[in-house]
């Protein structure tokens, strides 16, 4: 089915993509980047006319706003914003790869602001200390240097384009001074593996390319 370029350009610039969804006939799932007078917003598309295509959409959405804590305009489809209105365009992209690794239906609620270190056998937890900063402890830690905690401020800071805290080793912050707790226990899920996260990112971006409309009719 081809598609008008009108309705191309309204898309935005694509910023990641699932080449294969494994949830929905292997569709092809896009992430675009829409910038108007009213602050960046992001799509979630397909060129799919499979049937449930639509509904992995809404679905990938969804998921984002709950695991990402972003904001679904309520008058399009799919489109979503951080309440700060800030792009935050990296760890969009990865709350949009997690989103998408979910299967349609699943129940979706937002991850704590803790992950279990198998390394040490221990949890890492992040408190937020309110306007975008957030402090990480190594569970059991009395104020020794924590080197745990230190890896998972650098997964934040990779992973979601976060901000050390300067002189501190523990503290990550977004330059926006907006708490987003959501986005920050999602990161935080993969922050202590930050290297095959980021190898993840790496592959997809060689590997993917967007199909054309007419191949995934």
């Amino acid at each position: 089915m081809p598609v008008a370029s009108g309705n191309l350009k309204s898309i935005g610039r694509r910023i990641e993509l699932v080449a294969m969804d494994g949830h929905c006939h292997d569709i092809t799932l896009g992430l675009y980047e829409q910038v108007s007078a009213d602050g960046t917003s992001f799509q979630v598309h397909t060129y799919s006319s499979r049937d449930g295509a639509a509904e992995r959409v809404r679905y990938v959405a969804e998921a984002m706003s709950v695991l990402g804590g972003m904001q679904i305009d309520p008058n399009l489809d799919a489109r979503l914003r951080f309440p700060c209105g800030q792009p935050h365009r990296v760890a969009c992209r990865r709350i949009f790869l997690e989103s998408a690794k979910q299967p349609t239906d699943t129940p979706l609620r937002p991850r704590p602001l803790e992950v279990f270190d198998k390394r040490k056998r221990k949890t890492i937890q992040v408190n937020s200390l309110g306007r975008g900063e957030y402090l990480a402890r190594t569970e059991g830690n009395v104020g020794a240097h924590d080197r745990r905690a230190a890896v998972a401020v650098l997964g934040l800071v990779k992973l979601g384009n976060m901000e050390a805290v300067p002189d501190t080793s523990d503290r990550v912050r977004f330059g926006c001074d907006t708490s987003h707790d959501a986005a920050v226990g999602l990161l935080l899920t993969r922050a202590l593996e930050v290297r095959a996260a980021l190898r993840e990112i790496e592959s997809r971006a060689a590997r993917g390319v967007l199909a054309a409309p007419s191949s995934q009719m």
